[in-house]
């Protein structure tokens, strides 16, 4: 099965259940899965309480960074830090607010009640979750990598108008390369059973471009940016410490903190987003070994790594309260 975007990691004409398939014709799309207990009951049910949990944390977030009253460091502005975390937390928002769509077509074996606009939006919503979120880790990293190793000189640059424009830029980045599941999510009918599926141009060069692009540019070559941000934030850091007065030592150390959280917030994205992106890089290299790809169990690992990289979504709202 193929729940939201994200999980295009078995082809759906490949992937029926967790048993190796018997036919691969067209009309094999459009069937339902078979019943299974993990994949139909304890999948939708984790969905639920990423789905709650996130609603909850990534609500309050928002809620307490949004207040006309809150404060941080720069009076009643609020800081360029503060309104990457309010996007970031948007983006998880919306993105676990779509969730209860997924959970029920899971719950229905696959089978797709909301429609072609439905399918099409809600996929979109998927992408642009995934883009939208690695791009503000990005944003964060740069801006961290700014404060820190160019403090006077970023001074005048790192501004909450500059902030605002680069957050939309980002969502108008994310909403283009989105944009695909626009064009390529449609729902397959056969008979009464209608499904929400990627439908992608022949071809195994485009679906290998797929996996290469959206594993790339959704993970790879951030995180790379990300690394050589942070490794140089903790040089900066670590030679600053030395021979600093009493002020200096407490700007540093504020600076720390900050750079500790959003460090803990790209750590987290990469633990729950890796192993869903290692399990796209093996499906591409195993594209028509199918017999390989159950040995490997790749459809188990599709469900488990999906599970793991949509709660992140809703564990960094509590990672913020603990910093």
């Amino acid at each position: 099965t193929d729940t939201g975007a994200l999980k295009i990691l078995i082809p759906d004409n490949q992937m029926q259940g967790r048993t190796p398939p018997t036919t691969t014709t067209a009309p094999s799309m459009c069937i339902l899965s078979p019943p299974d207990h993990f994949e139909n009951v304890v999948v939708p049910s984790i969905y639920i309480v990423i789905c709650i949990v996130g609603l909850l944390g990534n609500g309050v977030v928002l809620g307490l960074l949004l207040r006309p009253d809150h404060s941080h460091i720069h009076g009643n502005k609020p800081s360029v830090t503060n309104i990457l975390v309010i996007n970031l937390a948007l983006a998880d928002f919306i993105f676990v607010g779509a969730l209860p769509f997924w959970i029920t077509e899971r719950f229905l074996r696959g089978s797709w009640i909301f429609g072609n606009f439905g399918c099409k939006f809600l996929s979109f919503i998927s992408l642009l979750n995934l883009y939208g979120s690695v791009f503000f880790l990005v944003a964060m990293g740069i801006d961290r990598y700014l404060a820190v190793v160019f403090a006077v000189r970023a001074r005048n640059y790192r501004t909450p108008r500059n902030a605002i424009r680069v957050c939309i830029g980002i969502w108008l980045f994310a909403s283009i390369i989105a944009a695909q599941a626009l064009v390529y999510r449609e729902i397959c009918v056969n008979g009464d059973v209608s499904r929400c599926l990627w439908h992608l141009p022949g071809g195994d060069a485009y679906q290998i471009a797929y996996f290469v692009t959206r594993t790339a540019l959704g993970f790879f070559l951030p995180v790379f940016v990300i690394i050589y941000c942070y490794s140089f934030i903790i040089i900066s850091l670590r030679r600053r410490s030395r021979n600093m007065s009493a002020s200096g030592v407490r700007i540093t150390n504020q600076q720390q903190k900050v750079t500790r959280l959003i460090l803990a917030v790209v750590s987290l994205f990469v633990v729950c987003w890796l192993p869903n992106h290692i399990v796209t890089v093996i499906n591409a290299l195993t594209l028509h070994d199918i017999e390989l790809q159950y040995k490997l169990h790749l459809p188990t690992a599709s469900l488990i790594s999906t599970c793991l990289a949509y709660a992140n979504s809703s564990i960094n709202p509590v990672l913020y309260a603990l910093m």
